[in-house]
């Protein structure tokens, strides 16, 4: 056996541990990832809803109809309905 012969069969034997190695950790990074998404998405999704937002004009937006609508709520109703909760 010559020496470069020796050196292509061990290099041969080294590939798929090399490729097992490194497809395997960026296989569990991957997952790690998609499970942290998933969970930011379902805490999401699990949010109540917000109420249905107002202008100062007394005008908003009917979700059933898809159009403007007029409310007969004074500027200070509308104001107090609008403010968001502190985080």
């Amino acid at each position: 056996m010559s020496l470069p012969s020796v050196f292509y069969v061990i290099s041969l034997l080294h590939l798929p541990k090399l490729y097992t190695a490194n497809f395997f950790v960026r296989g569990v990074k991957a997952v790690a990832e998609t499970r942290v998404c998933a969970r930011r998405i379902n805490d999401f999704l699990l949010q109540p809803e917000a109420s249905t937002p107002t202008d100062a004009e007394g005008a908003w937006l009917s979700a059933s109809a898809g159009r403007w609508q007029h409310s007969t709520l004074t500027r200070a109703q509308v104001q107090s309905r609008c403010r968001l909760a502190p985080l």
